[in-house]
């Protein structure tokens, strides 16, 4: 039986005589051979490389009648295809594993065929993840899937005599086509991506556009719960911070485009600030903030700021700790809008809102549009323009199997744009070749330079990184290609950051 490999074909390269330096990923020896030899992230070719170790120790074993098949580095992220390609090929009975082992790549592959495997949720979707390792493997790489499974040692890189005689024993019996196990390995479409659950924040200028990101960020990073009663699922993030430049009323075939009503919410921005407590409710918001606790905490938050615009105890609670942290049951019912702080910043009234728990289908939206509401009537006991709007949400969240969540994200996905944006609050940078060196002045938004950066492309990156000069991944990205643009103007290459 010769080795085929179902993967890396492109990558495999029949060893020449005398090997070539080139030629150094994947390399076939004698393709009848029942031995492999992994190298890990140790080179294969070139000086000091396991060609040349082998060809000094046991010449033998490059002729073309090797019992060595082939010779492989394993990085990490090709273990899929290896294994796959083991199973194409069950007459590789003996794998020697020896080189520099820099992301526990040998303990994986050892640890496959004796450990086996746990399965596990990656990304949303079921996988594979071998015993003793953080690898994860494609459901189908299962090790039941394997008909022969191969012996596998790990050697000292000096240790070429145990190497070789290893890789020289004889084969345990023959083998035929029909041995063969054709593993298909998918292309992962991932639902969950990997982030920080619990720091996500959203920059927009409009309530719709801000809404649209908070239902992209809970598709593409939320996590999926499981909540206790009849809630059922739930996908989530934590302490989602949005800023809102301007939150006011938006057009009114957006809105509906989008299955909202304008005239509901026109009314539910009038019950935000309504101070009636409603017989059927347990609680409403203008309630808890105009009247439940005795004072009209809109208006003498307006009055302190009318006198005294730097005033810092603009803060409305609507949470009665002795009354909604001991509510329990079905019929009970805290606010979901726990606090609200009156700032003045850059000469306008900043708001910003927290809350306990928020559903982003139903509620984000409608809220926030409520929650201008609010910092309109402020604004007009202050007498100071509304400004920008800040929400946090604590826990928010969808439910991923309603059908209105369901229509939302379609709506999302086609009229969702992600624009490049180089407008950074904290300045721009211009970026020139001077003196056979690169230079990038730093200036602040009204053109006034801070500072320059000069020398290598590291050397720049480093200093722009220290001094946190760059709040926007867009505004990076764009640094970067100016500067790559001038290191080419300057070297006439690009050696990059």
């Amino acid at each position: 039986m010769e080795f085929q490999p179902l993967y890396f074909r492109e990558k495999l390269n029949p060893l020449a005589d005398p090997p070539n330096p080139e030629n150094g990923r994947l390399n076939i020896v004698n393709p009848r051979g029942h031995s492999a030899l992994v190298t890990l992230w140790s080179k294969i070719a070139g000086n000091g490389g396991f060609w040349e170790k082998i060809r000094t120790s046991r010449q033998g074993l490059l002729n073309q009648d090797s019992p060595l098949a082939v010779v492989s580095n394993l990085y990490g992220n090709g273990l899929p295809q290896m294994l796959a390609n083991l199973a194409y090929n069950p007459q590789i009975e003996r794998i020697a594993v020896s080189g520099g082992n820099a992301s526990g790549s040998a303990e994986a592959l050892a640890n496959f065929f004796s450990n086996g495997v746990r399965e596990e949720s990656v990304g949303g979707l079921p996988m594979l993840t071998i015993e003793g390792t953080q690898f994860p493997l494609p459901k189908e790489l299962h090790p039941n899937n394997f008909r022969y499974q191969p012996e596998i040692v790990q050697f000292n890189p000096g240790d070429l005599e145990g190497i070789c005689n290893f890789i020289s024993q004889p084969a345990r019996r023959a083998y035929q086509e029909s041995d063969r196990a054709a593993i298909d390995l998918p292309k992962p479409v991932f639902k969950d991506f990997p982030s920080d659950i619990t720091f996500h924040n959203v920059s927009a200028g409009k309530p719709l556009e801000a809404w649209m990101e908070v239902m992209y960020l809970l598709d593409r990073f939320g996590v999926n719960l499981e909540l206790t009663g009849e809630k059922g699922k739930r996908r989530a993030l934590f302490n989602l911070d949005v800023n809102v430049a301007d939150a006011s009323f938006e057009n009114e075939d957006d809105l509906r485009k989008f299955g909202y009503n304008p005239d509901e919410l026109k009314a539910y921005r009038q019950t935000m600030i309504d101070p009636t407590k409603q017989a059927d409710k347990t609680y409403t918001y203008g309630n808890r903030m105009r009247e439940y606790f005795g004072i009209d905490a809109l208006k003498v938050c307006g009055e302190r700021l009318r006198a005294n615009p730097m005033d810092r105890h603009s803060l409305v609670s609507l949470w009665d700790t002795s009354k909604d942290l001991t509510h329990q049951g079905a019929d009970s019912s805290s606010p979901c809008f726990t606090d609200a702080y009156f700032d003045l910043v850059n000469g306008k009234l900043m708001m910003t809102a927290h809350f306990r728990t928020h559903n982003a289908v139903s509620a984000w939206l409608t809220n926030l549009y409520g929650l201008r509401a609010i910092q309109e009537k402020v604004s007009e006991y202050s007498g100071i323009e509304p400004g920008q709007l800040n929400v946090r949400s604590r826990w928010v969240g969808i439910d991923p199997e309603n059908a209105k969540t369901v229509k939302a994200q379609e709506l999302i996905k086609a009229n969702r744009k992600s624009p490049l944006e180089v407008d950074d609050p904290r300045g721009y940078f211009v970026t020139e070749v001077k003196e056979d060196q690169i230079v990038i002045g730093h200036y602040s938004p009204k053109g006034v330079l801070l500072r320059e950066y000069a020398g290598n492309p590291k050397e720049i990156k480093d200093g722009l990184r220290l001094d946190r000069a760059i709040s926007d991944a867009d505004h990076a990205f764009w640094v970067g290609y100016n500067a790559a643009k001038a290191e080419f103007d300057l070297t006439g290459k690009v050696a990059g950051f």
